[in-house]
Parts: structure tokens; C-alpha cells; sequence
């Protein structure tokens, strides 16, 4: 009975809302200046540069299929750090190609949470990896 609530308030609050914000922010992406815009959207793009206004979503994106790995692979250990560890990585080459953030420090401290982020997904990994191991 649960999974007929679950499934479909998951879908909606991952994929629908966050497609028709997404939709209704690209419709009015040359107009992203405006006081309308900024009022209602600012919050989601006013970190970024403007051709990259976009970039909360695919934070969310990221964190998204993590959490997905987080929970569906939880009794692989090694499975699920090494594709927490592809997103990870996958998001950081991205991430230092586009340098999303109008600001340096931002930027610099964003590739300082994903390589923490990555060295604690390995260190977890390692440990649940060893203490599997009979010894």
C-alpha cells in the first residue's frame, strides 16, 4: 500500500517539479536580470554565472543518484563506493570545466568538498570493505 504513495511522491518531488522549475527558468533565461525573475528564481541561479543557471539542478542531480547509490546498493559495499565514487568524480571533471560559481573562493571551496567527499566514500569503502574480510 505504501509503495502507491511512495513511488509517486518520489517522482514528483525529484523529477516533476524540479523539470517544470527547470522549464519555466529556461523560458525566461534572457530575462534572469529582472526583478520578476530574480524575486521568484534568484535563489536557484544568483551564485552562478549566467550561461550556467542551471548548475542547482545538476547539483541536485548529483546528490540524487549518491543518495540512490547511498540506499539501493547498501548491501554491496564495494559496488556502491565505486559508483558513489563515478558520480563524484564524473561531477567533479565537470565541475573544474565549467567553474560554475562567479567567484573563485566559491569555486575553489566546491572542488574542496567534492575531493572530501571523495576521499571519505573511499576511506568508508576501504574499512567496510576490510572489516568483510575474515582475518
Amino acid at each position: 500500500m505504501m509503495i502507491y504513495v511512495i513511488y509517486p511522491g518520489l517522482i514528483f518531488w525529484i523529477m516533476i517539479l524540479p523539470g517544470l522549475i527547470l522549464y519555466r527558468l529556461s523560458k525566461k533565461k534572457h530575462k534572469l536580470k529582472k526583478i520578476s525573475v530574480q524575486f521568484k528564481y534568484g535563489f536557484l541561479y544568483s551564485d552562478y554565472r549566467s550561461r550556467l543557471y542551471f548548475w542547482e539542478f545538476i547539483r541536485g542531480i548529483m546528490r540524487i543518484l549518491i543518495a540512490f547509490c547511498a540506499n539501493y546498493f547498501a548491501s554491496y559495499h564495494r559496488l556502491q563506493g565505486m559508483l558513489m565514487m563515478l558520480v563524484l568524480l564524473s561531477y567533479g571533471i565537470l565541475f573544474s570545466q565549467t567553474q560554475p560559481f562567479l567567484t573563485s573562493s566559491h569555486n575553489k571551496l566546491e572542488i574542496m568538498s567534492i575531493f572530501i567527499s571523495l576521499f571519505t566514500v573511499f576511506t568508508a569503502t576501504l574499512y567496510l570493505d576490510i572489516d568483510d574480510e575474515d582475518f
